[in-house]
Protein backbone atom coordinates (compact mmCIF):
# COMPACT_ATOMS: atom_id res chain seq x y z
CA UNK A 1 0.00 0.00 0.00
CA UNK A 2 1.42 3.41 -0.94
CA UNK A 3 0.34 6.94 -1.70
CA UNK A 4 1.83 9.18 -4.32
CA UNK A 5 1.47 12.82 -5.23
CA UNK A 6 -1.06 11.74 -7.88
CA UNK A 7 -3.29 10.17 -5.25
CA UNK A 8 -2.56 6.57 -6.33
CA UNK A 9 -2.89 3.95 -3.63
CA UNK A 10 -2.16 0.30 -4.14
CA UNK A 11 -4.07 -1.56 -1.46
CA UNK A 12 -4.41 -4.90 -3.21
CA UNK A 13 -8.20 -4.72 -3.54
CA UNK A 14 -10.20 -5.51 -6.69
CA UNK A 15 -13.93 -5.54 -7.55
CA UNK A 16 -16.21 -8.36 -6.49
CA UNK A 17 -17.12 -10.92 -9.16
CA UNK A 18 -20.77 -9.91 -8.91
CA UNK A 19 -21.36 -6.65 -10.69
CA UNK A 20 -24.36 -4.49 -11.44
CA UNK A 21 -26.02 -5.25 -14.74
CA UNK A 22 -26.15 -2.58 -17.39
CA UNK A 23 -29.89 -2.22 -16.79
CA UNK A 24 -29.31 -1.37 -13.14
CA UNK A 25 -28.79 2.33 -12.32
CA UNK A 26 -25.36 3.26 -11.02
CA UNK A 27 -26.15 3.01 -7.33
CA UNK A 28 -25.51 0.70 -4.45
CA UNK A 29 -27.05 -2.72 -4.71
CA UNK A 30 -27.63 -4.36 -1.38
CA UNK A 31 -27.74 -8.16 -1.15
CA UNK A 32 -30.29 -8.62 1.62
CA UNK A 33 -32.61 -11.06 -0.16
CA UNK A 34 -33.22 -14.36 1.64
CA UNK A 35 -31.96 -17.51 0.00
CA UNK A 36 -34.36 -19.48 -2.17
CA UNK A 37 -36.66 -21.87 -0.31
CA UNK A 38 -34.95 -25.12 0.61
CA UNK A 39 -31.43 -23.67 0.49
CA UNK A 40 -29.77 -22.34 3.59
CA UNK A 41 -27.03 -19.78 3.54
CA UNK A 42 -23.90 -20.91 5.31
CA UNK A 43 -23.07 -18.65 8.22
CA UNK A 44 -20.08 -18.22 10.46
CA UNK A 45 -19.66 -19.93 13.82
CA UNK A 46 -21.87 -17.41 15.54
CA UNK A 47 -24.66 -17.95 12.99
CA UNK A 48 -25.01 -14.19 12.50
CA UNK A 49 -25.11 -12.60 9.10
CA UNK A 50 -22.31 -10.12 8.45
CA UNK A 51 -24.67 -7.49 7.05
CA UNK A 52 -25.37 -6.24 3.54
CA UNK A 53 -22.92 -6.72 0.69
CA UNK A 54 -22.56 -3.71 -1.55
CA UNK A 55 -21.75 -3.84 -5.24
CA UNK A 56 -21.66 -1.32 -8.07
CA UNK A 57 -20.87 2.36 -7.65
CA UNK A 58 -22.54 4.99 -5.51
CA UNK A 59 -22.23 8.56 -4.32
CA UNK A 60 -22.78 9.24 -0.64
CA UNK A 61 -22.43 12.16 1.73
CA UNK A 62 -23.22 15.85 1.55
CA UNK A 63 -24.54 17.76 -1.43
CA UNK A 64 -21.61 20.02 -2.26
CA UNK A 65 -23.77 22.45 -4.19
CA UNK A 66 -22.48 24.26 -7.24
CA UNK A 67 -20.21 27.22 -7.67
CA UNK A 68 -21.65 30.35 -6.12
CA UNK A 69 -22.63 33.34 -8.22
CA UNK A 70 -20.15 36.12 -7.64
CA UNK A 71 -20.80 39.85 -7.73
CA UNK A 72 -17.60 41.14 -9.33
CA UNK A 73 -17.89 44.54 -7.64
CA UNK A 74 -18.36 42.92 -4.24
CA UNK A 75 -15.48 40.57 -5.00
CA UNK A 76 -13.12 43.52 -5.11
CA UNK A 77 -13.97 44.22 -1.46
CA UNK A 78 -13.24 40.58 -0.48
CA UNK A 79 -10.37 38.34 -1.43
CA UNK A 80 -10.04 35.99 -4.36
CA UNK A 81 -7.42 33.77 -2.77
CA UNK A 82 -7.68 29.98 -3.17
CA UNK A 83 -5.67 26.98 -2.04
CA UNK A 84 -2.99 25.69 -4.39
CA UNK A 85 -3.10 22.13 -5.73
CA UNK A 86 0.04 21.27 -3.75
CA UNK A 87 -1.65 22.45 -0.53
CA UNK A 88 -4.62 20.18 -1.20
CA UNK A 89 -2.28 17.23 -1.89
CA UNK A 90 -0.40 17.92 1.37
CA UNK A 91 -3.71 17.96 3.25
CA UNK A 92 -4.65 14.56 1.82
CA UNK A 93 -1.14 13.19 2.43
CA UNK A 94 -1.57 14.05 6.11
CA UNK A 95 -4.95 12.27 6.18
CA UNK A 96 -3.79 9.06 4.44
CA UNK A 97 -2.95 7.15 7.63
CA UNK A 98 -6.61 7.53 8.72
CA UNK A 99 -7.87 6.85 5.18
CA UNK A 100 -5.86 3.60 5.04
CA UNK A 101 -7.50 2.47 8.29
CA UNK A 102 -10.89 3.14 6.70
CA UNK A 103 -9.93 0.97 3.71
CA UNK A 104 -9.45 -1.94 6.08
CA UNK A 105 -13.15 -1.71 7.05
CA UNK A 106 -14.11 -2.49 3.44
CA UNK A 107 -11.77 -5.45 3.02
CA UNK A 108 -13.46 -8.65 1.90
CA UNK A 109 -12.38 -11.83 0.20
CA UNK A 110 -13.07 -10.10 -3.11
CA UNK A 111 -10.61 -7.39 -4.22
CA UNK A 112 -11.93 -3.87 -4.90
CA UNK A 113 -10.63 -1.75 -7.78
CA UNK A 114 -11.76 1.45 -9.39
CA UNK A 115 -11.64 5.13 -8.61
CA UNK A 116 -12.78 6.65 -5.33
CA UNK A 117 -13.41 10.39 -5.58
CA UNK A 118 -13.50 12.61 -2.50
CA UNK A 119 -15.67 15.67 -3.09
CA UNK A 120 -15.00 18.55 -0.67
CA UNK A 121 -16.37 22.03 -0.14
CA UNK A 122 -13.63 24.03 1.56
CA UNK A 123 -14.36 27.35 3.24
CA UNK A 124 -11.53 29.84 3.62
CA UNK A 125 -12.62 30.60 7.18
CA UNK A 126 -13.55 27.16 8.53
CA UNK A 127 -11.90 24.48 6.38
CA UNK A 128 -13.80 21.43 5.09
CA UNK A 129 -17.54 22.03 5.46
CA UNK A 130 -19.04 19.28 3.26
CA UNK A 131 -17.82 15.89 2.05
CA UNK A 132 -19.13 13.31 -0.39
CA UNK A 133 -17.69 10.13 -1.87
CA UNK A 134 -18.21 8.61 -5.31
CA UNK A 135 -16.93 5.22 -6.36
CA UNK A 136 -17.20 1.54 -5.49
CA UNK A 137 -20.08 1.01 -3.06
CA UNK A 138 -17.91 -1.17 -0.83
CA UNK A 139 -15.91 2.00 -0.10
CA UNK A 140 -18.64 4.65 -0.08
CA UNK A 141 -21.35 2.82 1.91
CA UNK A 142 -21.54 1.53 5.45
CA UNK A 143 -18.80 1.70 8.03
CA UNK A 144 -16.01 2.29 5.49
CA UNK A 145 -17.86 5.23 3.89
CA UNK A 146 -18.62 6.81 7.28
CA UNK A 147 -14.96 6.47 8.25
CA UNK A 148 -13.71 7.98 4.97
CA UNK A 149 -16.08 10.97 5.21
CA UNK A 150 -14.98 11.58 8.81
CA UNK A 151 -11.30 11.40 7.78
CA UNK A 152 -11.92 13.92 4.96
CA UNK A 153 -13.75 16.32 7.31
CA UNK A 154 -10.69 16.24 9.56
CA UNK A 155 -8.25 17.42 6.86
CA UNK A 156 -6.62 20.70 7.84
CA UNK A 157 -6.01 23.42 5.28
CA UNK A 158 -4.67 26.92 5.78
CA UNK A 159 -7.17 29.74 5.98
CA UNK A 160 -7.61 31.80 2.83
CA UNK A 161 -9.43 34.98 1.89
CA UNK A 162 -11.66 33.89 -0.97
CA UNK A 163 -14.83 32.08 -1.95
CA UNK A 164 -15.51 28.46 -1.00
CA UNK A 165 -13.68 25.92 -3.12
CA UNK A 166 -15.12 22.73 -4.62
CA UNK A 167 -12.44 20.06 -4.81
CA UNK A 168 -12.70 16.55 -6.31
CA UNK A 169 -9.73 14.42 -5.27
CA UNK A 170 -9.47 11.02 -7.04
CA UNK A 171 -7.82 7.97 -5.49
CA UNK A 172 -7.19 4.92 -7.69
CA UNK A 173 -7.80 1.58 -5.96
CA UNK A 174 -5.74 -1.34 -7.28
Amino acid sequence: MYASANGLIDIGLSPPEESASEDTPVAAQIDNEPEAAGRKKRRGKSGARKGPRYSGNSTTGDDLGGPEMRDLQAANAGGEEQLLGTEIERGFDGAFPQIRRCFMLAMTDEPITGKLVFGLRISGASGVTKVNLAGPSMMTQGEAGDCLRKAARGISFRRFNGPDMLVHYPVTLQ
